[in-house]
């Protein structure tokens, strides 16, 4: 009886917590802009589920490290090796597989120039999709979720997204000056706050959800084009656990029965 609940306990944290049968990949795309000389380039990640790199992207860089940092589902990286000028652009990637949540928090970002820090952090948005899955052969209908995490205003132009089933290459995901398929009206994220982009169409299983913008902030100080990518995830049907559970009651009742 104490194996039988102990596997109910299972059962129900898994379905509680939608646990995916494959993990769900999500991509971060930056084409920013060097607010000075600068030859490093910085970003800590994280986010509600273990975050476990796939694919880097280094643009000008000819360096990348990075590291995870476990339980708290963080994730920092590095960019460095090539000195870059004002006003200069450089395009970097990262791409994660994800267990649960599809999303990507940017806590901190910011410059430095030989290990000492270029100007303050620059604030770079979040993205989400919500929900993460949709069943197996079905769909659901879901937010796009640009945060904003700083204390600044940020406003965007030129979003759009699309949604489809092949994925972007990270060295490919950059942003198209045509826009996607589904153009966004202009809108700003106040401090500390979020803007909801109401998907038309249900996403299904497997899909993957691309959007773009370019990204300014309050004082018109322009930060750089953003370009992300989730998958749309499957997750761990319900009515295989409740098999499991059934065939181990079963086992127990049959071992009681005989004893």
């Amino acid at each position: 009886m104490k194996i039988f609940k102990f596997l109910c306990a299972i059962m129900f944290a898994q379905i509680a917590t939608d646990a995916l049968a494959v993990p769900m990949v999500a991509k971060g795309n930056w084409d920013l802009v060097v607010p000075e000389t600068a030859n490093d380039f910085h970003m800590k990640i994280k986010s509600d589920t273990r975050l476990t790199l796939i694919g880097h992207y280094k643009g000008k860089f000819t360096s990348f490290t990075g590291g995870s940092v476990e339980p708290h589902h963080e994730y920092s990286a590095t960019w460095s090796g090539t000195t870059l000028f004002p006003n200069e652009k450089v395009h970097i990637g990262l791409s994660f597989e994800m267990e649960k949540f599809n999303e990507i928090n940017i806590i901190d970002a910011y410059w430095t120039f030989d290990g000492n820090k270029v100007g303050t952090s620059i604030p770079l948005a979040a993205f989400k999709v919500t929900p993460a899955t949709a069943p197996k052969g079905g769909s659901s209908r879901s937010t796009l979720r640009l945060s904003n995490p700083s204390s600044q205003t940020m406003f965007f132009t030129d979003v759009s997204y699309s949604i489809g089933n092949i994925e972007t290459p990270l060295d490919q995901l950059m942003f198209n000056p045509e826009g996607l398929s589904t153009p966004v009206p202009n809108f700003s994220i106040g401090p500390f706050s979020f803007f909801d982009v109401f998907v038309d169409l249900p996403l299904l299983a497997g899909d993957f959800v691309r959007l773009q913008g370019k990204l300014y902030l309050e004082d018109n100080t322009y930060i750089g084009d953003l370009s992300y990518e989730h998958e749309h995830g499957i997750p761990l049907p319900a009515t295989i656990w409740l098999i499991v559970i059934g065939l181990a009651s079963l086992r127990i009742s049959s071992k009681n029965h005989f004893s």
